[in-house]
């Protein structure tokens, strides 16, 4: 399982890395996110989340939190509980997804 921790303060992350390690045998990793350039990347599908990056990752989504998926002629669009992403593509994501077809899917 993956868990997103956001806005920990970099004080902070050692001693949280070492009370999970202890208390649960919990690895817990850094990922630094991609701020500038993010207009342009790579998504992909993998283990059940799509994620979107660039030279470094911008953001990742579980597939549980996608409400819906449309893609018209080339933009596809994600619906989450409360938010919309939208993209320009050039390829059939929405089908490759919702079908889990492949485990790494089109270039953006």
């Amino acid at each position: 399982h993956t868990y997103d921790l956001e806005n920990i303060h970099e004080s902070q992350v050692n001693s949280i890395r070492s009370a999970a390690n202890q208390h649960y045998g919990l690895s817990v990793l850094s990922t630094e996110l991609e701020t500038l350039g993010t207009t342009h990347g790579s998504l992909t599908y993998a283990n059940n989340v799509v994620t979107f990056q660039g030279e470094r990752c911008i953001f990742s989504i579980p597939k549980e939190a996608i409400r819906s998926m449309v893609e018209l002629e080339n933009e596809l669009e994600f619906k989450l509980e409360d938010a919309e992403v939208v993209f320009s593509t050039s390829s059939n994501v929405a089908r490759l997804v919702g079908a889990k077809v492949s485990e790494e899917i089109c270039i953006l």
